[in-house]
């Protein structure tokens, strides 16, 4: 069964006015939406209604198998209202039935930070030029960040690629938390086949095994790697630093057992990794979680949570990092439209006045018998 299409108008469970598309994933089609209250306050003023949520659509075809949909419910509810600014929080999770499917609804938070776009359509995008290390690491920072915070609730993410990070102008955004080791085995993983990810899923998850912290390990370390190899930056890496390389291939085995034990052990690894050769890296900032700096804007409806594991790897975004670089992209736009209407109008102002102030010409008489004055 192909996931259901909704259009603008549409009202789903009874509850979600849908405004528009906003994309598909391996796992769901999303769409932009608010509440049906707020959708007839704006009309009632009117106003456009804004989204502020979004509409996760599970594909139909991953949830087939007898008592899949009502499994897939208990699974989630316990990752309802998780808070954290670098997770994406989930507000409500609803049966389908028509469809035979499960609704996920997520806020939104467009505001200043955009839609945003998910990190593998970034990837795509910069698969030729790659992504400068300081993007690449302050991406896994905050990713360890949200992954640390599960951790710290009892909860693991399980399923952690590309296409489950929405990468904003403001900071990532873990998404899908629970949602493909919720799924039915077979089906998930012939999704993940059909779209290319196979590889991308830690090994014990093929053999139905239950998912846990160093499950995430390797999530996050495919991740880093999977960004490292944009362009030729993992053939620089490999060449340059064999330690971060022995790093990462720990992190990535196929047995659970020889993985780093936690987010904050591989981040700690990483971190010796990177310091320039004879440089220590202080045992505190390895261990100890750190507090989030106070210029850090949380999100409106978000709270930092317990336990804050913000490493060093990150930084802040540098110029010309991409993470910032859309929002500029869009101001330069702007600036120049505008820039470019002034000149039309200055342009249309001097040939109206040049118009104005030339001297009409006068044509001379050519009447039989007269000359034209000299």
């Amino acid at each position: 069964m192909p996931a259901p299409l909704f259009r603008r108008g549409d009202i789903v469970s009874q509850k979600y006015y849908v405004l528009t598309k906003s994309g598909e994933a391996a796992l769901w089609v999303g769409y932009l939406a608010c509440t049906v209250e707020a959708q007839q306050a704006a009309e009632g003023r009117g106003e456009v209604p804004e989204p502020d949520l979004l509409l996760k659509v599970v594909r139909p075809e991953l949830l087939e198998t007898s008592g899949a949909v009502d499994k897939l419910l208990r699974h989630l509810q316990p990752y309802k209202d998780l808070s954290h600014p670098f997770l994406s929080q989930v507000v409500d999770v609803k049966a389908l039935p028509e469809q035979g499917t499960v609704l996920v609804v997520e806020v939104a938070q467009l505001g200043q930070s955009g839609q945003g776009v998910l990190l593998d359509r970034m990837a795509a995008f910069r698969q030729k030029e790659g992504l400068p290390l300081a993007d690449v690491l302050q991406i896994v920072d905050q990713l360890a960040e949200a992954l640390t915070f599960l951790h710290e609730q009892g909860r693991y993410h399980g399923d952690l690629r590309l296409d489950s990070v929405l990468l904003k102008t403001d900071g990532v955004r873990l998404c899908d938390t629970g949602l493909g080791v919720g799924l039915p085995r077979e089906p998930f993983l012939l999704q993940l086949g059909n779209v290319g990810q196979m590889d991308l899923v830690a090994p014990e998850l093929h053999v139905a095994r239950p998912p846990d912290i160093r499950t995430d390990v390797f999530g996050l370390a495919r991740v880093m790697r999977s960004l490292l190899e944009l362009g030729d930056n993992w053939s620089i890496i490999r060449d340059s630093n064999q330690v971060l390389v022995d790093v990462m291939n720990r992190a990535l085995s196929s047995e659970p057992a020889e993985r780093p034990a936690t987010i904050a052990v591989l981040i700690g690894e990483l971190e010796r990794a990177l310091s320039p050769p004879g440089e220590a890296v202080p045992a505190e900032t390895l261990s100890a979680p750190a507090v989030m700096p106070a210029t850090e804007v949380i999100p409106s409806g978000e709270s930092a949570g317990t336990g804050s594991s913000r490493s060093s790897l990150g930084g802040d975004f540098p110029p010309g990092s991409v993470l910032v670089s859309w929002r500029a992209f869009a101001v330069t736009v702007l600036l120049a439209a505008l820039v470019g209407a002034l000149l039309a109008v200055a342009v249309m102002l001097l040939r109206r006045s040049h118009d104005d102030v030339r001297p009409k010409s006068v044509r001379p008489s050519t009447t039989a018998g007269s000359m034209p004055s000299l």
